[in-house]
C-alpha cells in the first residue's frame, strides 16, 4: 500500500515537472513590438527638433554678431576716423578722432550731415553791413587801403580772403594766375585758386568798387612774364585749401 502511494506521488511529481519544463515562455505581441519601434522613432524626432532648433539659434546668433561686427567695422569703430558728433541737449557739434571717442547721449553726424562751418568762428561788421564765418586758427586784421578805404583781411593756413567795401586802388594781392572773366584765376595747370568777388547789389556802406579777393594757399610758385596785369604761374594747390576758400565765401552776406 504504502508502495503504491509512493509510486503515484512520483508520477504526478514527474508529470507536474514535465509539464513545467514543455510550458514555453510568453513572447511579445507584434503589435507590442510595433510600439516599442514607434516610442524610439518618436524620440528619434523629437531629438532632431531640438537639435535643428538649436543649430538654428546659433547660427542666428553669430549671424547677428557677424552683422553687428560688420556694422562696427564699416562704421569705423576704433579706427582712425574723424567722426563728427552732435549733442542733442546743446545743440554742439564736434569732431572726435574715432567713433569710440564720441560720449554717450551724442548722436553721430552723417557726412552729408555735417555743416562744416557750425563750429566756426563769426565776424559781423555793423559800420559796414557785412559777415562771415571763417575757420579757428584764422586771424583777422584791419587796416587801410591808402591810408582812406578800409581793409578786412581773414588769414589762415589754407589762404587769405580781403573784403574792401570801398575798394582800392592797388589790391592787396597781386593778381596772380590768369583768367578770362575777371573773376576767377587759375595757375597754368588750370587749376583755379584766387577768387575776385563783385556785387550787384551791396550795403549802403559800400561803394560801387566794392570787392572781395580770396586767394587758397600756394605752394612752390614760379612765375611767368606778365600777360596784361595777370602773372601766370606754376604753384602746387591743395584742393582742400581751395575747398575752405570757397567755404568761407559761401557764408559773406550783407546785413542791412
Amino acid at each position: 500500500m504504502n508502495v503504491e502511494k509512493r509510486d503515484m506521488e512520483n508520477n504526478i511529481n514527474s508529470f507536474n515537472s514535465t509539464n513545467h519544463q514543455q510550458e514555453p515562455e510568453p513572447q511579445p505581441s507584434w503589435l507590442s513590438r510595433h510600439r516599442i519601434w514607434g516610442y524610439v522613432f518618436l524620440v528619434l524626432i523629437f531629438a532632431v527638433v531640438v537639435a535643428g532648433v538649436y543649430w538654428i539659434e546659433n547660427r542666428n546668433d553669430r549671424d547677428n554678431r557677424s552683422d553687428k561686427d560688420n556694422k562696427n567695422n564699416m562704421s569705423g569703430v576704433c579706427i582712425q576716423v574723424v567722426t563728427p558728433a552732435r549733442n542733442p541737449q546743446t545743440g554742439e557739434v564736434k569732431e572726435f578722432p574715432t567713433p569710440c571717442d564720441v560720449p554717450e547721449g551724442w548722436e553721430v553726424i552723417e557726412p552729408d550731415e555735417v555743416d562744416e562751418t557750425a563750429n566756426w568762428q563769426t565776424y559781423r561788421n555793423e559800420e559796414y553791413g557785412f559777415e562771415l564765418k571763417y575757420p579757428a586758427g584764422w586771424n583777422v586784421k584791419t587796416s587801410l587801403s591808402g591810408g582812406v578805404d578800409p581793409v578786412f583781411e581773414f588769414s589762415g593756413q589754407e589762404g587769405k580772403v580781403f573784403v574792401l567795401p570801398k575798394g582800392a586802388e592797388v589790391p592787396p594781392l597781386r593778381v596772380l594766375g590768369t583768367g578770362t572773366d575777371g573773376k576767377e584765376f587759375a595757375t597754368r595747370e588750370g587749376k583755379v585758386f584766387l577768387y575776385r568777388i563783385k556785387f550787384d547789389d551791396v550795403s549802403s556802406s559800400w561803394t560801387s568798387s566794392g570787392v572781395l579777393y580770396a586767394q587758397a594757399r600756394t605752394e612752390n610758385v614760379q612765375e611767368y612774364p606778365p600777360v596784361g596785369l595777370q602773372i601766370p604761374i606754376s604753384a602746387d594747390i591743395n584742393d582742400s585749401d581751395i575747398k575752405v576758400i570757397n567755404r568761407i565765401l559761401s557764408t559773406f552776406k550783407f546785413i542791412d
